[in-house]
């Protein structure tokens, strides 16, 4: 038993010594395999974090770019970048003011507004691919050419996100028609405006002058704002001179424009503001009947056009302004375009506003500035008296008539300044202008008359505002000439003759004039008190009535009193008779004025003018009257006696 025991215990501590040497090897055996894997992973982990480290800078790399991409969008482009998302879905509409209207002093309307459509583009909804043959459909319905639709279509492309009007006015009929065709005219819409009228026509247009479209020129002249293309502007006349009164503040809506491209939305409004309404001093009744006057005597001697003038000779305002031939300003605001066409064609240059622009030799008009002038610088005195013979003054072989000669008449007798006015003597004028004998001052000769001397002329006519504009507020006024020996010698290489400056004396040779001119003259003279600027702006609706500054009269009261009983004179008792036992007494100075060349008789053609004021005692109107070729003075003056017999009879009472 115990053997057996011991042999099983003995046996059994084998097996455990055996079971603890495997335990023991295996535990090595692990811890070798433990050792193994441990380098196994340590050689993995170090592949793992290289591969994060790239990967984090990878990650690095790009969110510096992310970054750096918004800064360059937000803060370096970001303004340009919210004007293209804008232009995206919102694009502009100016909407026109309405004109202010225009007034006579009476409160009658001479100028308003109408409803009127006019067609518009959006350029940036126009496909590319279209737009050719929406240019030949609206030229079809319209009738515009293509090539002035084409040029509007320029003026759209350079802003391709505003409306842009193309075509100003189109009938009602054209109208409906474009409504009908807009699914084949992508980009098109009607438009609300308004035209311009002048309800009282033709008889007002060379002062009114008419509105038109903006040219590209004005359009760069304006400003941001102040127009867009297809804008209405003054042209001439009144609407020019007051465009910046009457034309107001266009509105302006911002239109937000839809995924479709079709439907817009009105996001934000600026209302446009009227223009302002202007009075003038046009008196509408004075201006119709002279027109009609006027008309009616270049009618009857055939001249080929003229103008006339009436003012307030207290004041300067002008009453009453008519230019012949004239033309309708209505039609500029017509789809007629034949006979805009034919206004601007023809060759009688009908948009010419005589009245201020047209030139002329005044001929004896002038005689009032030399007479006040030769009193002034003592030439002559109150009591000289110079005679009217010979009838011809010869110079160098050169001849200088008197017109009673060339009449027919008998020579003047011994003539003050007054009586020579009276009689419009050439003879007294050539002598105090230039001197008596020509040959006077040399060799001994002596001289009946010494007279101005062409500096001497030159100063009086630039004295009573010949040469320079009258700065009436109306566009247009030509300043007209007065030559002088430097002005010849560089327009002509010659020199100055003692006959230049006779000519100049009776207001012929170079001098040209404008019937304004001649107007004024006549104002400074009639009165003793301030000469007034001509003017025919009385108000605007929202100012005060305009600060007119007097002229200085260029001579004495006592000189000017003397040419004034002259312009009396002339009526009582000379040769301006033609006002005699009329509904007032008048001053008044005719002038026929020679111009052009010799026609076959060997004559030249003559202008007819004749100035005045009245009544002599407490003159309240003057005038000029200008027939263009009208033959003799004695034209201008009837239908002045017209005028003045009509004004102060059945006018005034």
């Amino acid at each position: 038993m115990t053997e057996l025991s011991d042999g099983i215990f003995e046996s059994s501590v084998g097996s455990q010594s055996k079971l603890s040497r495997k335990a023991s090897d295996t535990a090595e055996s692990w811890k070798d395999g433990l050792t193994g894997m441990s380098s196994v992973f340590q050689s993995s982990s170090d592949i793992v974090w290289w591969r994060l480290y790239v990967l984090w800078g990878l990650m690095g790399v790009i969110v510096l770019m992310l970054l750096y991409r918004m800064f360059f969008l937000q803060v370096i482009k970001g303004e340009e970048y919210t004007v293209r998302s804008d232009r995206n879905r919102v694009y502009t509409q100016y909407i026109p003011a309405d004109r202010g209207v225009i007034y006579d002093r009476s409160g009658v309307v001479l100028a308003r507004n109408k409803p009127s459509f006019s067609v518009a583009v959006l350029y940036n909804e126009i496909p590319s691919a279209e737009r050719g043959s929406v240019v030949v459909k609206l030229s079809s319905i319209t009738g515009v050419s293509e090539e002035d639709l084409l040029h509007g279509f320029d003026q759209a492309k350079a802003s391709p996100y505003q409306v842009t009007v193309i075509i100003p006015v189109i009938t009602h009929e054209q109208q409906l028609v474009v409504q009908s065709q807009q699914e084949f005219l992508p980009g098109v819409s009607i438009l609300k405006s308004s035209l311009r009228e002048y309800p009282l026509g033709k008889e007002f247009s060379a002062i009114l002058g008419y509105t038109g479209i903006i040219s590209d020129t004005q359009f760069q002249e304006g400003g941001d704002g102040v127009y867009t293309y297809g804008s209405s502007i003054g042209k001439t006349g009144i609407e020019l001179e007051y465009e910046e009164v009457l034309r107001g503040v266009m509105g302006k809506s911002a239109i937000e424009v839809e995924a479709s491209g079709k439907t817009h939305t009105s996001i934000s409004v600026s209302q446009p503001i009227p223009g302002g309404g202007i009075t003038v001093s046009i008196e509408s009744v004075v201006q119709k009947k002279l027109f009609e006057l006027l008309e009616k005597k270049i009618s009857e001697v055939g001249a080929w056009g003229g103008s006339a003038i009436v003012s307030d000779v207290q004041t300067g305002e002008v009453y009453a302004m008519v230019s012949m031939p004239t033309y309708d300003n209505n039609v500029f605001e017509s789809v007629d375009n034949a006979a805009i066409v034919e206004i601007l064609s023809d060759s009688r240059s009908l948009l010419i506003n005589r009245a201020i622009s047209g030139l002329y030799s005044p001929g004896s008009t002038v005689k009032m500035a030399l007479g006040a002038m030769a009193l002034e610088r003592g030439t002559v005195k109150p009591d000289t008296r110079i005679s009217g013979s010979p009838q011809i003054i010869t110079v160098g072989g050169w001849e200088f008539p008197d017109w009673t000669y060339a009449w027919g008449r008998g020579p003047h007798g011994l003539m003050d300044v007054a009586t020579a006015i009276a009689n419009s003597s050439d003879i007294f004028f050539y002598k105090v202008g230039g001197g008596y004998p020509p040959e006077c001052g040399s060799g001994g000769v002596a001289c009946e008359v010494n007279g101005l001397g062409v500096d001497g002329v030159v100063s009086a006519l630039r004295a009573f505002g010949f040469g320079s504009l009258t700065n009436i507020d109306l566009p247009g006024e030509n300043p007209g000439l007065v030559p002088d020996p430097e002005w010849k010698e560089k327009q002509r290489g010659e020199d100055w003759y003692l006959g230049n400056t006779y000519h100049l004396s009776i207001g012929q040779g170079d001098l040209l004039a404008t019937p304004i001119q001649v107007l004024q003259e006549t104002n400074i003279v009639a009165t003793d008190s301030a000469t007034m600027p001509l003017h025919v702006l009385a108000q605007t609706n929202d100012e005060e009535p305009r600060d007119i500054v007097p002229m200085k009269k260029p001579v004495s009261l006592d000189s000017l009193r003397i040419v004034r009983n002259g312009m009396i004179k002339a009526v009582s008792e000379g040769i301006v008779y033609q006002f005699r036992g009329g509904a007032v007494v008048v001053g008044a100075k005719t002038g026929t004025a020679e111009f052009g060349l010799l026609d076959a008789k060997g004559q030249y053609a003559t202008h007819a003018w004749v100035t005045g004021f009245a009544p002599v005692e407490n003159p309240q109107i003057s005038f000029v009257f200008m027939l263009e070729s009208g033959d003799s003075s004695q034209f201008a003056a009837e239908v002045a006696r017209e005028f003045t017999d009509w004004y102060f009879g059945e006018y005034k009472k």
